[in-house]
């Protein structure tokens, strides 16, 4: 999991989303033949426009959504340090902290940048939008 890789070996947590090749849902194959674009239901151009626009374009529609909870959590993501909230979300689960509530010591005081800078992050060519 992203958490396993992004947590220092004291840190490690269960993987939660672990399961077996058998459990794994799939759809028809005319689905995957669209690809993401056809899953999604926009054009594959539509979506490269809104892409390139990057940060901006996430921003702007976060707005046009205009939920708090959604605004709130773009804001921490973009301009504040790993650690600097205590925000406890429905499922009982803590920003910044370990299903089991423990502190992620090694996250702490990185931004956005940091995480996408991370070699797990690099090997996948992820980049800040």
């Amino acid at each position: 999991s992203v958490d396993g890789l992004l947590a220092g070996a004291s840190e490690r947590v269960s993987d939660r989303f672990a399961g077996s090749a058998k459990e794994l849902v799939t759809g028809q194959p005319e689905e995957a033949a669209t690809g993401l674009y056809g899953i999604i239901g926009y054009e594959e151009a539509y979506l490269r426009e809104r892409m390139a626009a990057g940060t901006a374009a996430i921003v702007a529609e976060a707005e046009a959504l205009g939920d708090p909870e959604v605004l709130e959590n773009l804001r921490y993501i973009l301009d504040a340090p790993a650690g600097s909230s205590n925000t406890q979300f429905h499922n009982g689960w803590r920003r910044d902290r370990a299903p089991d509530g423990s502190s992620l010591r090694s996250r702490r005081g990185m931004r956005l940048a940091d995480f996408v800078a991370l070699p797990v992050a690099r090997r996948a060519r992820l980049e800040e939008a």
